[in-house]
């Protein structure tokens, strides 16, 4: 199979969630205390909260600003990768200040008021929230074999900086220690590349322009990331700890599904870009998603027919409801493999995709609130995935009386229908038969 900038970017996501979760484990199987893997995961926590959001934004607002670079005369450089570095820039900057300056306050949101590393967190988010940008600069230079090599070699090197020192001394400043170092390599590694593909200059016109489609991504990723959040908030509004812990190993999603639908929905981007080739680019958005549902639909059949005798033997007996919880966050495989949210933003529809999202966020306290009088914690879940698919009916429609493009041109109706009913009815069956 010929690799290109999508297979890239899924499998550079995968190098990253290998790495993650290679680091967990050897922590725990070096006998790190629990205590300070928790204060290494808040320092990747608070990165998190202070810069996923409007980061994403940036990126999402930039690939379909960008043309394929194979309608560009080779060897010129654009000036559109300095400007999104020199926002990324001062947003870290503002980021890390936020952090200086309220640090008790975010203490206490993320739980952890004495946390002894604000000053190795500020350091990390100041080195490693920029070369976020690297993969993306990649992408946009369809550089695909450029990509998975840094992946590689960065990644490699982050497993190796986070878990060897352990090996010398069981502390977890080593580690942390080892996260600022491989973001300062990252860091070198980004002046690298923005050395060879960008023009450095300010270009006033395209800067004003980003700002403002960048920024209605942003608030639309801060209130969708919101969603979690205020669903555990109702959860321990009406049930104690126990229950909350069983909502809370049950409230996940597949970790392959989101790798492979966000790497194809942003390497997509990139190709509307050229807005000659829409009706290309359309089609083989509706053949890469057919490709994503091939894999994706069987696999959460498949999680759904085990997750019940499969809870108890790996966390115990107690959590056989959270086994129920798990089959339903299952379900959002009917809204992740559909793309209408990839034609809005290459569109640059970016108001409407933040309209979306908020009212996304309203419906699901909505539903939350009353599908958990009626259903428990499950209503909570079932909320979740009506939501989510609420939003991808609401941008398709969108995309069809404003853009006037038809959801078949992008989505393989008759293959997801049927796959669709296919996993509705699994569930039912092994949720009440």
């Amino acid at each position: 199979m010929k690799l290109d900038n999508t297979r890239a970017l899924q499998s550079y996501q995968i190098i990253r969630f290998l790495a993650v979760f290679t680091i967990g484990m050897a922590m725990v199987k070096l006998s790190l205390p629990q205590a300070q893997v928790g204060q290494y995961e808040v320092v990747l926590f608070i990165a998190s909260l202070l810069t996923t959001f409007w980061i994403t934004g940036i990126i999402q607002a930039l690939l379909p600003m960008t043309s394929s670079s194979v309608s560009r005369d080779s060897g010129s450089k654009r000036p559109e990768i300095f400007c999104a570095l020199v926002v990324v820039v001062a947003l870290t900057l503002v980021s890390a200040l936020l952090l200086l300056v309220f640090k008790n306050l975010i203490g206490q949101l993320a739980g952890v008021a004495n946390f002894p590393y604000f000053k190795q967190t500020i350091l990390y988010i100041m080195l490693s929230t920029p070369t976020l940008l690297i993969e993306y600069i990649y992408l946009i230079e369809n550089q695909p074999r450029k990509m998975i090599a840094y992946g590689l070699i960065a990644y490699s090197l982050q497993v190796a900086m986070v878990v060897l020192p352990l090996l010398v001394d069981v502390r977890v400043e080593l580690c942390i220690f080892g996260l600022i170092g491989i973001s300062a390599i990252r860091m070198v590694w980004l002046l690298v590349v923005v050395r060879r593909y960008a023009e450095l200059k300010i270009d006033r016109k395209f800067m004003f322009d980003f700002i403002a489609k960048s920024t209605p991504l942003s608030l639309k990723y801060l209130v969708s990331s919101s969603g979690l959040y205020i669903d555990q908030l109702i959860i321990s509004a009406y049930y104690d700890s126990s229950t909350f812990a069983a909502y809370r190993f049950g409230a996940r999603e597949i970790p392959l599904i989101t790798i492979l639908t966000v790497g194809l929905s942003n390497s997509m981007l990139v190709e509307f870009g050229v807005k000659e080739h829409i009706g290309d680019t359309l089609e083989r958005l509706r053949r890469e998603s057919l490709k994503l549902m091939h894999i994706l639909f069987p696999l959460s059949v498949v999680a759904i027919i085990l997750s019940k005798p499969l809870f108890p033997v790996i966390f115990s007996s107690d959590y056989l409801q959270s086994a129920n919880i798990f089959m339903l966050y299952a379900l959002l495989v009917t809204s992740r493999t559909i793309f209408p949210q990839t034609v809005t933003m290459g569109f640059q529809q970016n108001r409407f995709a933040l309209l979306a999202s908020t009212l996304e966020m309203v419906l699901n306290i909505a539903l939350s609130l009353i599908f958990i009088q009626l259903f428990g914690i499950e209503g909570v879940a079932l909320a979740t995935v009506v939501v989510y698919l609420f939003e991808k009916v609401l941008l398709a429609g969108y995309n069809g009386r404003r853009l006037g493009i038809h959801p078949a041109e992008y989505i393989p109706m008759k293959p997801y229908t049927a796959y669709c009913t296919l996993t509705i009815a699994t569930y039912l069956l092994i949720r009440f038969v």
